[in-house]
């Protein structure tokens, strides 16, 4: 064993340290160690140009590990399984490409059958996230089937993770407040939730809650929680137990507590109650009131054009002629000097306003603002003195100083 090293491996049952060594990263290949044995040395390799990452399925053997290659040169990312041993071609047995990847968490099915690929970029080139690029892509471990995962809503993946059974998988994606992981543990009876570092730096922690969602039975808060995972379990161990029944207390307490359901009904704009109408009617005394439809014929060409029967051709509107048109327009100037002359006529006949009485400020305010006209129109007067012209606005300031004298007299 050796005794320094920056990679550790520990026993998981007894907490003891089963090896220690230098860790290097490998862009060519990916280096096999028998784990009850590190330090014999490499049992075999997998041999892949620009490899960057890999990860290991669960189950027995043969052994698979996916392996991803980034992109480059316009050349897009991939990511291959491998079986272990190598078979006998020494080939990869599943391939998955795609581009928009610089990174990719890889998360196998529980059984080894079926391996999910979050992909990920730092920019969104779409300009839709400041969180980057998000995709996911479902590639069976045998090769026989992949394909990339739709979302039901657009955004960016959150977390994904795999039905204990194999049998499927949960996704989370789309906008949301905050990091929300979502998983099972292997006895299905429990699941939890976390906020994680470093996308949300505040409030991390996680809760666990039973499989019908009461809980949370456990909540813990720290300062920083980067992952959260349910310990492994071998198949077996912990059966898939089908969904407990509710019991028929809670099922009682339930249906007391929850409110009636409220009545539909069709929706009134608040101006359409009839309230207003009926005050009316109550106010005039007359009820009800019905519309001529003779006297109120619509203006809308379009509602008031006759109905054409199909198959017909529909009748021929006759234009109005020049001479029609200028005798309309004759009229209605008419008409319009009219109702001007009335309106004059009842204005002249309107009775004057009652005097209002000032008090002493407000006629000193009085006072000086037609003061200040004076003194424009003694200015007007020089300057007409002088042999200019004036203008039409300042022979009518001029023509008012006798009625502006007359106010200023009254307000002394």
């Amino acid at each position: 064993m050796v005794s320094s090293g920056n990679l550790i491996v520990w026993d998981t049952t007894s907490g003891s340290i089963i090896a220690r060594f230098s860790q290097k990263t490998y862009s060519r290949e990916v280096q096999v160690f028998n784990g009850r044995a590190i330090g014999a040395g490499s049992i075999g390799n997998i041999a892949l140009e620009n490899a960057a990452s890999f990860s290991v399925a669960p189950g027995g053997l043969p052994y698979k590990i996916a392996v991803f290659v980034p992109e480059k040169k316009g050349k897009p990312a991939s990511v291959r399984i491998f079986p272990f041993p190598p078979n006998a071609a020494q080939s990869h047995v599943a391939f998955k490409s795609f581009y928009k990847a610089q990174d990719v968490k890889m998360k196998w099915a529980p059984n080894g059958s079926a391996l999910i690929i979050e992909t990920s970029t730092d920019v969104d080139t779409s300009g839709k996230s400041y969180y980057g690029e998000t995709n996911l892509f479902y590639v069976q471990s045998d090769g026989q089937y992949d394909c990339s995962i739709p979302l039901t809503k657009e955004g960016t993946v959150h977390d994904v993770q795999w039905d204990p059974t194999s049998k499927g998988f949960v996704v989370i994606a789309g906008a949301m407040p905050s990091n929300a992981t979502v998983s099972r543990d292997h006895m299905t009876r429990y699941f939890y939730t976390a906020t994680t570092f470093p996308r949300v730096r505040v409030d991390n922690g996680f809760k666990l809650f039973k499989y019908d969602g009461t809980g949370p039975v456990v909540s813990e808060s720290r300062t920083e929680v980067y992952d959260l995972q349910f310990r492994p379990a071998a198949a077996g161990v912990y059966p898939n137990r089908p969904a407990s029944p509710r019991a028929k207390e809670s099922e009682a307490e339930a249906s007391a507590a929850a409110p009636p359901a409220p009545v539909r009904r069709a929706y009134r704009p608040p101006h359409s109650t009839g309230a207003l109408a009926d005050l009316l009617r109550r106010e005039d005394g007359a009820g009800s009131r019905k519309l001529d439809r003779n006297k109120y014929a619509p203006s809308n060409s379009a509602v008031a054009a006759t109905k054409v029967i199909p198959g017909l051709d529909a009748p021929v509107v006759k234009k109005p002629s020049k001479s029609e048109k200028k005798k309309k327009a004759i009229e209605a100037a008419e008409a319009k000097a009219e109702l001007e002359r009335v309106t004059q006529a009842l204005l002249a006949q309107t009775l004057p306003d009652e005097p209002v009485v000032l008090t002493p400020e407000e006629k000193q305010k009085k006072a000086k603002a037609i003061q200040k006209k004076l003194k424009q129109i003694a200015d007007i007067k020089a300057k007409q003195a002088s042999g200019d012209t004036l203008n039409d606005d300042q022979l009518a300031k001029v023509g008012n100083e006798p009625t502006l004298l007359a106010e200023l007299a009254a307000l002394a």
